[in-house]
């Protein structure tokens, strides 16, 4: 279709602003809301192992929220592609998102979260810093956070750009040497690169399946 296709202020808005800043505000918040944790509940508490003994039970729940909120953001982009397909192959007769694909993708999502991917979430609970009970609660609900709130905007927004800037926020309250910097450069290329490569490889096999079919 070419580039006059394309939406620009959209794809601006919708994507590459949140994409960017996304990394940010979630450090951000998650040092705030694990700040405060640490005033509230570490003052509390005679000893940090009780207060991580607390928030082991609490990061269940917030797991949980995130694996929620997670789904309502990135079920969305699914059942966005799976109607597109059922529409374009006239299984649906008007781009209406039916019932079944958003139980479907919204379940599948939230699974993915919760017992899936734990070499990625090794990664970023050892590799990035040491995530205490405390501040695995306070990534969590920051992500749940920023994920739902992002939702309810209608802002499609990355969970992976979400999760790993809201640890890094919660592992600098204990100081920067607490962060590993060498995985978190290579995250941070990642964050750099993920979009534009997957722009030219959907381009590249685009065209490929043109050519074949």
């Amino acid at each position: 279709g070419g580039t006059e296709v394309l939406v620009l202020d959209g794809i601006v808005n919708k994507v590459i602003i949140p994409l960017v800043t996304s990394p940010f505000i979630a450090i951000i918040i998650a040092f705030f809301i694990t700040g405060l944790i640490i005033r509230i509940f570490m003052r509390q508490s005679a000893s940090a192992s009780k207060t991580n003994r607390r928030f082991k039970r609490l990061q269940v729940f917030a797991t949980f929220l995130f694996s929620i909120t997670d789904a309502t953001n990135d079920a969305q982009k699914v059942m966005g592609i799976i109607t597109m397909i059922l529409f374009y192959y006239g299984h649906i007769s008007e781009f209406v998102v039916p019932f079944w694909v958003i139980i479907l993708s919204y379940i599948t999502i939230s699974s993915g979260v919760v017992f899936g991917g734990w070499r990625i979430v090794k990664t970023m609970a050892t590799k990035i810093t040491r995530v205490r009970p405390y501040q695995g609660a306070g990534a969590d609900l920051s992500s749940s956070l920023i994920l739902g709130g992002a939702a309810y905007l209608g802002i499609p927004m990355s969970s992976t750009h979400v999760a790993s800037g809201t640890l890094l926020g919660a592992g600098m309250t204990r100081g920067m040497k607490s962060v590993k910097w060498g995985t978190m450069r290579n995250i941070i290329w990642a964050w750099i690169l993920s979009a534009p490569l997957s722009a030219v490889f959907s381009y590249i096999i685009y065209n490929i399946l043109i050519v074949i079919i």
